[in-house]
Parts: C-alpha cells; structure tokens; sequence
C-alpha cells in the first residue's frame, strides 16, 4: 500500500472528486467543497466510493434527514432537480 510518507505530490480526478496528495497529506475533494482525508490512495479512493454511492449521485437531497443513497433525479418544488433515493422519489410521485 502506498503511504501519503512514500509518494510523491500527485493530483488523480476520481468519479468528480480531485485527490491531492502533499508530504504527509492525503485528500479528496469534491468541488462543493466537501473533503475527505485518508491514510493512502486506495483508501481515498474508497472513501470516495463510499461517498457517492453505487450510482454515483452521492445522498439523496429530497428530504434533510434522508441517509439513503440517490439512486435517479428528481424535480424538487423548491430545490429544483435533485438526486433522490427509490422511497423520496416514489414520495414526489404521489404528490
């Protein structure tokens, strides 16, 4: 396994998060801002993995509190489109 101690500065684009690495540093970066930290490369890229979920859309954002990984998009009456979990989604259709 490659260590943030043994690599040289490096910048990897995975699945729309930019992954830096700088001396003892490593970092994944969305461009929303949010930040992941890990110990290697794989481990970033896992955690990444991890972050946006199996479609690659990240959490569902109908709901707040929802935890549920969005699966598909759909029109927010407020929010405009947004990735939406298979429960949310079936919600916004009954409306």
């Amino acid at each position: 396994m490659r260590t943030a101690k043994n690599l040289v500065p490096a910048t990897i684009e995975y699945r729309n998060f930019t992954i830096t690495t700088t001396g003892k540093t490593i970092k994944a970066v969305h461009p929303s801002g949010f930040e992941l930290k890990a110990k290697s490369v794989e481990a970033a890229m896992a955690k990444v993995d991890e972050a946006v979920g199996p479609a690659g859309l990240g959490a569902c954002q109908w709901f707040a509190r929802c935890d549920n990984y969005a699966t598909g998009l759909t029109s927010h009456p407020v929010l405009g489109v947004v990735p939406t979990c298979d429960r949310c989604a079936a919600f916004a259709e009954a409306k």
